[in-house]
């Protein structure tokens, strides 16, 4: 199966940096880990909002390639 992670943070404060960087090893190994799984790759938005999925590009491509590999 593929798997693909999708974070983010909301801004580029550096409290929001570390997280960002916490999140992207967190999934990356966790998926890595799991030898049932393929990984495809990380999505991922830095510095915007969560409440409006239009203006988040990572986030739109994610939804797109999961339609479209389904």
């Amino acid at each position: 199966m593929r798997v693909y992670a999708y974070y983010r943070v909301s801004s580029m404060h550096k409290e929001q940096q570390n997280s960002f960087e916490a999140q992207s090893s967190h999934y990356t190994k966790y998926i890595k880990n799991n030898d049932q799984w393929e990984f495809f790759r990380i999505y991922s938005d830095e510095g915007i909002s969560g409440t409006k999925k239009e203006i988040r590009p990572e986030f739109m491509d994610a939804v797109n390639n999961f339609v479209y590999e389904t």
